[in-house]
């Protein structure tokens, strides 16, 4: 009797410690399954948000290499000021995103411009953007930071690019406002899993681009995010005003 009880007791303690080892193992496969399910989805929403930034990058590059075409098409300096406005009014025809194009010469004094916009409506593209962008451009492309339009709310950027006489010197800046609008829909566009979502945000924290409009027009700040935390913490351009 006493040998058949140790060989029950020894026996329910090796099922028990077995049982105790199985429970540690399933948790350690449990929790390396989440981890690695974590490090996927991770990953894959990363190589989402790469994919949407090389858009936006490859976006802006195509404004460059159209309004860079001005210095290559001709001697802006020697051509009169109504072929001056034919010439940036064939860029402005060019790309719908151009939303107003100007041509400023070498002593900074505005001498052409074209515009889609209302005659009543200035947009960002005035003196005073005018006036920071030749300060801070240093005779390189110029890009600015985000602006909202007053009346459509939708994101618009200044886009700044010397002019070059035959020589290769500096003889103006030709600038163009720009709308960018392609990005509500390229969100739109964009899934994130079953429940996810993407949004763009700028220096400040201001929503620029949403699948819901009217919290982007309503000016909501996400700045309270910590990856948009770490985003404005990092270097960069500050954003001037709300979105």
């Amino acid at each position: 009797m006493r040998l058949r009880s140790l060989a029950v007791t020894l026996t329910m303690a090796f099922l028990g410690q077995s049982a105790i080892i199985m429970i540690i193992i399933s948790v350690i496969n449990i929790h390396n399954v989440f981890v690695n399910n974590e490090k996927l989805v991770f990953e894959q929403q990363q190589n989402i948000a790469i994919d949407a930034a090389n858009q936006v990058e490859k976006f802006i590059s195509e404004k460059v290499v159209i309004l860079s075409s001005v210095s290559h098409v001709t001697n802006m300096s020697a051509i009169d000021n109504s072929t001056q406005k034919q010439v940036i009014g064939k860029v402005l025809a060019l790309d719908s995103a151009f939303r107003q194009i100007a041509l400023i010469d070498k002593n900074n004094n505005e001498v052409g411009r074209v515009s889609r916009l209302a005659s009543s409506t200035s947009g960002q593209l005035n003196v005073d953007n005018i006036k920071e962008a030749l300060n801070e451009m240093n005779d390189e492309i110029y890009i600015s930071r985000v602006y909202c339009d007053d009346s459509t709310f939708e994101p618009i950027i200044i886009m700044a690019v010397p002019v070059l006489n035959s020589l290769g010197d500096k003889d103006g800046v030709v600038f163009a406002e720009i709308n960018l609008k392609f990005m509500w829909e390229l969100i739109d566009t964009i899934k994130v899993g079953k429940n996810g979502f993407a949004y763009v945000t700028d220096r400040e924290g201001n929503l620029i681009a949403f699948n819901d409009e009217g919290r982007v027009i309503s000016g909501e700040k996400i700045d309270g995010l910590n990856i948009v935390k770490d985003f404005i913490g990092s270097n960069g351009i500050n954003a001037q005003k709300n979105c």
